[in-house]
Formats: C-alpha cells, structure tokens, sequence
C-alpha cells in the first residue's frame, strides 16, 4: 500500500511538472527589440529592429520605415524558429532559447549570437 501511495505520488508531480512547462511558442508571443549581436556594435537602424510573434503563428518584423509580415514554426523542442514570409524565403533562428525576458539565438548560418528583449 505505501508503494502505491509512493508510486502515485511520484506520478502526480510528474505529470503536475510537464503541466506547468510552457509551450514553446507561447514563451516566443509577444514583441521583442534588437538587444545585441555577440561580437559587434550596432547601428541605430540595426537598434531599432523589432519583431513580434502572435499566438496564431505569424510575425512581424520592422526596422525603421520596413516591415515585413508572415508566418513562424517552433520545433517541438523549442530550439528553431522557422520564419516564412510572404515574400522572399524562408529563414531559420537556430539553438534559440527564452529566458528571463530575452531571447537569444543564431540566425542562419552565422556563427554569433543574437539577443533580443522583450518589450
């Protein structure tokens, strides 16, 4: 009888643990601002970028007077971002992880890491 109290207890905060984890993109909703790329100064243009995600899958990306609009994939592991745009191709946001009000991540092929900051 105690190690089916014990078995069920172990079960129930289990199950309790991955029901409190965050969908992936649920964490990545909202808009985020240019914070810093790993390595460089950035311009004020480059300053301004934004991009927001919504809950329905799509984004939009300004920087200044530009903007562009489409839709986004999170992997079920949370680590790719996969941008489609209405026009132009597809782009993919690598090893990318959410935490503390930033999100960081590598943006195709380049080696160095890119921040961005909730807004």
């Amino acid at each position: 009888m105690k190690n089916v109290f014990l078995m069920m207890l172990v079960l129930s905060v289990a199950l309790f643990t991955t029901a409190c984890k965050k969908d992936p993109k649920t964490l990545m909703v909202g808009t985020w601002q240019m914070e810093s790329v790993e390595g460089e100064e950035l311009s004020d243009t480059e300053k301004s970028i934004s991009i927001e995600f919504t809950k329905d899958g799509k984004f939009e990306q300004k920087a200044g007077e530009m903007s562009r609009k489409g839709t986004f994939e999170v992997s079920k592991d949370g680590k790719t971002i996969t941008l489609k745009p209405e026009e132009g191709k597809e782009e993919k946001m690598n090893a990318v992880e959410v935490k503390d009000g930033k999100m960081t991540f590598k943006d195709g092929e380049r080696s160095e890491k890119i921040t961005l900051k909730k807004k």
